[in-house]
Protein backbone atom coordinates (compact mmCIF):
# COMPACT_ATOMS: atom_id res chain seq x y z
CA UNK A 1 0.00 0.00 0.00
CA UNK A 2 1.20 3.27 -0.67
CA UNK A 3 0.35 6.69 0.99
CA UNK A 4 0.78 10.17 -0.01
CA UNK A 5 -0.04 12.54 2.77
CA UNK A 6 -0.53 16.60 3.20
CA UNK A 7 -1.71 18.92 5.78
CA UNK A 8 -5.50 18.37 4.72
CA UNK A 9 -5.64 14.45 2.99
CA UNK A 10 -4.15 11.36 3.34
CA UNK A 11 -4.72 8.83 0.86
CA UNK A 12 -3.96 5.60 0.34
CA UNK A 13 -3.70 3.25 -2.65
CA UNK A 14 -3.88 -0.54 -2.90
CA UNK A 15 -4.72 -3.22 -5.53
CA UNK A 16 -7.40 -4.64 -3.05
CA UNK A 17 -9.42 -1.67 -1.52
CA UNK A 18 -8.22 0.71 -4.40
CA UNK A 19 -7.86 4.74 -3.55
CA UNK A 20 -9.14 5.21 -0.03
CA UNK A 21 -8.91 9.31 1.12
CA UNK A 22 -8.81 9.89 4.66
CA UNK A 23 -9.67 13.67 6.08
CA UNK A 24 -8.31 14.86 9.07
CA UNK A 25 -11.09 15.82 11.14
CA UNK A 26 -9.07 19.15 12.43
CA UNK A 27 -8.68 20.24 8.64
CA UNK A 28 -11.82 20.85 8.16
CA UNK A 29 -11.20 23.81 9.80
CA UNK A 30 -8.52 25.03 6.79
CA UNK A 31 -11.13 24.07 3.94
CA UNK A 32 -12.98 26.54 2.27
CA UNK A 33 -16.42 27.14 3.89
CA UNK A 34 -18.01 25.77 0.92
CA UNK A 35 -16.02 22.57 0.37
CA UNK A 36 -16.67 22.19 4.44
CA UNK A 37 -20.20 22.13 3.84
CA UNK A 38 -20.09 19.83 1.06
CA UNK A 39 -17.90 17.09 3.24
CA UNK A 40 -20.14 17.68 6.34
CA UNK A 41 -23.53 16.77 4.05
CA UNK A 42 -21.95 14.26 2.30
CA UNK A 43 -20.71 13.07 5.39
CA UNK A 44 -24.66 13.09 6.66
CA UNK A 45 -25.80 11.25 3.41
CA UNK A 46 -23.76 8.29 4.01
CA UNK A 47 -24.87 8.13 7.51
CA UNK A 48 -28.58 8.09 6.13
CA UNK A 49 -27.69 5.87 3.76
CA UNK A 50 -26.36 3.30 6.48
CA UNK A 51 -28.70 4.05 8.37
CA UNK A 52 -31.49 2.89 5.35
CA UNK A 53 -29.15 -0.45 5.35
CA UNK A 54 -29.78 -1.04 9.06
CA UNK A 55 -33.63 -0.60 8.92
CA UNK A 56 -33.61 -2.89 6.20
CA UNK A 57 -31.80 -5.67 7.70
CA UNK A 58 -34.06 -4.82 10.76
CA UNK A 59 -36.86 -5.51 9.20
CA UNK A 60 -36.16 -8.47 7.30
CA UNK A 61 -35.06 -10.19 10.59
CA UNK A 62 -38.49 -8.42 12.58
CA UNK A 63 -41.19 -8.05 9.82
CA UNK A 64 -43.62 -7.84 12.79
CA UNK A 65 -41.64 -5.17 14.81
CA UNK A 66 -42.78 -7.03 17.58
CA UNK A 67 -38.74 -7.60 18.82
CA UNK A 68 -39.70 -11.62 19.54
CA UNK A 69 -37.27 -12.66 16.22
CA UNK A 70 -33.86 -10.92 17.61
CA UNK A 71 -33.67 -14.23 19.66
CA UNK A 72 -33.43 -17.58 18.92
CA UNK A 73 -36.13 -20.30 20.77
CA UNK A 74 -33.00 -21.36 23.17
CA UNK A 75 -32.42 -17.19 23.73
CA UNK A 76 -29.16 -17.04 21.60
CA UNK A 77 -28.80 -14.13 19.40
CA UNK A 78 -29.44 -15.02 15.66
CA UNK A 79 -26.78 -14.62 12.94
CA UNK A 80 -28.40 -12.24 10.54
CA UNK A 81 -26.25 -12.09 6.66
CA UNK A 82 -26.46 -9.52 4.33
CA UNK A 83 -26.70 -9.55 0.78
CA UNK A 84 -26.94 -7.55 -1.70
CA UNK A 85 -29.99 -7.25 -3.76
CA UNK A 86 -30.25 -6.48 -7.16
CA UNK A 87 -32.68 -4.08 -8.26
Amino acid sequence: MTTKRSRLLEVDYDREDGVVIHVRPRALRLFPRESARHWRSANKEMLLAFRSLLDSVIERVDPEGDGQDAKAQDGASKRVVVTEEKA
